[in-house]
């Protein structure tokens, strides 16, 4: 396909986290979601953030995701002793069940790898703000095709060294957008 015909045929694609209504006014204030979700389970300190975090992410219906760039902004508490995180890609069990495939350290190393370009996590002083931007997920995405491809969603994790203390962390911002190719 030639460069102008894959500009004919895309579309921007904005992720949609499972179970997160953008319709709510949470975009600028990610605790402001109401809806029970992937994201909002984060956001909002419902449940004690875990070691490993993961988000479900629903693909674009009769499309294949071309780019896609995550930015994200956390806050860890002040008394956390290690204030850092990476980021990986997985995929849930199956096509008909959305239960995910949890990583491995050496897994999660290696997808943090390809996403950062290097080894080093995302970290701050504990108690300020650690901001990513347009981190490119899109070579981690399966694709049609692949055996781990499925059609209804993909996996972003967020991965702290130890679990986070009691109070947590706070999610700022969490947006995954690029676009899709519209598949016939």
């Amino acid at each position: 396909m030639s460069d102008l015909d894959y500009r004919k045929n895309s579309i921007p694609y904005l992720a949609q986290i499972f179970g997160y209504n953008r319709n709510e006014m949470s975009d600028q204030d990610i605790t402001n979601a109401r809806a029970l979700g992937d994201l909002t389970n984060l956001a909002n300190g419902m449940f004690l953030p875990l070691k490993d975090n993961y988000i479900r992410i629903l693909r674009p219906s009769r499309s294949e995701i071309v780019s896609a760039y995550l930015s994200l902004s956390l806050k860890m508490s002040a008394s956390e002793p290690n204030s850092s995180f990476k980021v990986s890609i997985t995929k849930v069990t199956s096509n008909t069940d959305l239960s995910v495939v949890a990583l491995t350290a050496a897994e999660i190393a290696s997808k943090h790898r390809t996403i950062r370009g290097n080894d080093q996590p995302f970290s701050n002083t504990a108690g300020q703000l650690i901001s990513a931007f347009k981190l490119d997920l899109a070579p981690l995405i399966p694709k049609y095709g692949n055996p781990d491809f499925r059609k209804d969603c993909y996996v972003v994790g967020i991965h702290f060294p130890t679990q986070p203390v009691s109070s947590g962390f706070k999610l700022y911002k969490f947006e995954i957008n690029g676009s899709a190719l519209i598949v016939r």
